[in-house]
């Protein structure tokens, strides 16, 4: 009996060693037990050298890997040299409770499961602020309407340094929304409770895009905190501590859009204006002349891209071409300021008084709950004839008759006398006629010049006979061209073509090179793909500006049927 229970222990004990002897994978733990959102430490160690890394991958189950590296050292054991390979985790546990670390297969070997501890950290208590670290939240509204702005301010507690931080960006779940980050961040100190905190704080801005509720999920710190000096009998503890801290969700309730708004464009914004300036100040309208007018719209809490396109009525007797619009969002803490600008050039083509008519943009306001309006009042305009040149007549030859000296001498002798009288009769009468001839000439000349003036001429492009106005417009053509600005050049090549076919002017760039020829057609096209950022090669003002003066010094030709010919692509 006793024979038997020896046989059995020894074959128990052989049992024992041979698996302790497989098992030469060591798993060592930093500390058995830990608080939730505290990092810890697992060394896998092997008596080898391994060519390829181990699948932590079972670990992730119950815990967050945050880091990992691997060394290797040679120690000389009995005169034997052999290979000890290390790999360390930063772990941290997802769950509180007993949390089981499954075994690691590491080549041919596994490690053993081990069994750790996760406990709460202590509460703060109310206003204290006991923790090391901790979030504040705040969102305005909880209840915002559909397209309008929430503002989501994080601010992060740290009473300790940390180093390697971060800090995740927000993400949202539940009805559609977007969300755009306000500005930098903004970093502070104060104290709770005589206790001093380090406060980072950050914004965003968040825009539900369609009615129902939000979740806000919850943002989490992570960072590295120094345990101390370094001590030379224990590594394992000379790895920083990681710390990390997560926050609370949040909940929206985004509302549809009220049945009092009746706008074309829903707008909900805590401010909005509407601002309108001019080229000239103030305006002077004249017939075939440009003048800019340019809208401006500003609103707190949309962005640039929710604004809607100003399109302002004018009067029948205006044309007006608008310019690409430019949109510009700028962030502050308060929320997002929206700006949207555009520039239109109005031409008159009669003489007498108009009425720019009133624009008006309805709007909800989002702190009052109101619906209201930014207003431009209507303007009246007075259009001027352009001047012309006119030409006078001119001024008529006055005549002396003058005697002569010699002829004023007395003549005593009656014959001589007679003689005179009758010389001096048919000399008046001689200069009658001149006087009569010389009158009728000029009058003659007087009617040449006026008909020749009532003559609606077209001169040359450059030609000095051109009127104010048409000269006004090609230096306007050339500085354009010559700093490069193709917008401008658009503008006063559509005032020029309404110069120079004033029945039937073009109203867009397409029509316009349809009614030229050659380069300054093609010119006028690729202008049109430069302002549509269609063009791949930078835009050149000055081969424009030469096709102009080659097209303008050729025989102007006829313009084709309009009706000939498709559609054009862009219309300005």
């Amino acid at each position: 009996m006793v024979v038997t229970l020896y046989r059995i222990f020894s074959a128990l004990l052989l049992l024992v060693c041979t698996s302790a002897a497989l098992s030469s994978v060591k798993l060592t733990i930093d500390r058995d037990v830990v608080h939730i959102n505290e990092s810890f430490q697992l060394y896998f160690e092997i008596d080898a050298s391994v060519n390829s890394s181990p699948d932590f991958s079972p670990l992730e189950k119950n815990f967050d890997i945050l880091s990992r590296s691997q060394s290797t050292s040679i120690n000389m054991i009995n005169g034997d040299y052999r290979a000890l390979t290390r790999w360390t985790l930063d772990v941290m546990a997802k769950n509180v409770g007993r949390q089981e670390i499954p075994s690691i297969r590491v080549g041919k070997d596994s490690s053993p499961v081990k069994i750790i501890t996760v406990t709460n950290a202590a509460a703060p208590q109310a206003g204290q602020g006991s923790e090391e670290v901790f979030f504040e939240l705040d969102a305005q509204p909880r209840e915002p309407y559909v397209q309008a702005q929430v503002v989501y301010t994080i601010r992060l507690f740290r009473a300790v340094n940390t180093q390697n931080s971060s800090l995740t960006e927000p993400k949202l779940s539940g009805a559609k929304a977007v969300i755009e980050k306000l500005g930098d961040d903004t970093n502070f100190e104060t104290q709770r409770q005589s206790k001093r905190y380090l406060v980072v704080e950050r914004k965003y801005a968040i825009f539900p895009q369609s009615s129902g509720s939000i979740t806000i999920e919850p943002v989490v710190f992570t960072g590295q905190l120094s345990t101390g000096r370094r001590s030379l009998f224990d590594s394992f503890r000379s790895r920083p501590r990681m710390l990390r801290s997560r926050s609370k969700t949040i909940q929206l309730n985004a509302r549809p859009i009220p049945d009092l708004f009746t706008g074309r464009t829903w707008l909900p914004a805590n401010q909005l204006q509407l601002h309108e300036t001019w080229s000239q100040n103030p305006p002077e309208f004249k017939v075939g002349e440009p003048i800019t007018r340019t809208l401006a719209l500003i609103a707190g809490g949309l962005t640039s891209g929710q604004l809607p396109e100003l399109q302002p009525a004018v009067p029948e007797t205006f044309k007006q071409y608008p310019d690409q619009p430019s949109l510009e969002d700028s962030f502050n803490p308060d929320g997002v300021l929206g700006r949207r600008q555009e520039k239109i050039a109005l031409i008159p083509s009669k003489v007498g008084k108009f009425v720019l008519p009133a624009i008006e943009i309805p709007w909800w306001n989002t702190e009052t709950q109101h619906l209201e309006y930014a207003r431009l009042p209507a303007r009246k305009v007075t259009v001027q004839a352009t001047p012309s040149p006119t030409t006078q007549p001119p001024a008529l030859p006055v005549t002396s008759i003058r005697t002569d000296p010699r002829q004023q001498q007395s003549i005593p002798n009656a014959t001589i006398a007679a003689h005179t009288l009758g010389n001096s009769t048919q000399s008046n009468s001689l200069i009658w006629i001149v006087i009569s001839t010389a009158l009728g000439l000029g009058w003659t000349v007087t009617l040449v010049l006026w008909w020749h003036s009532r003559r609606p001429t077209r001169a040359p492009l450059n030609s000095d006979a051109e009127k104010p106005n048409a000269a006004k417009t090609i230096k306007g053509i050339r500085q354009a061209c010559e700093r490069g600005d193709p917008v401008a050049t658009k503008n006063t090549l559509l005032a020029w073509s309404a110069i120079r076919w004033p029945e039937d002017p073009a109203t867009s760039l397409d029509l316009l090179a349809g009614r030229c020829s050659g380069d300054l057609a093609n010119e006028i096209q690729r202008l049109s793909l430069v302002l549509y950022g269609q063009a791949e090669d930078p835009w050149k003002g000055t081969e424009l500006w030469t096709a102009l003066n080659r097209f303008s010094s050729s025989k102007p030709q006829r313009r084709k049927n309009q009706d000939q010919g498709l559609e054009p692509l862009f219309r300005i």
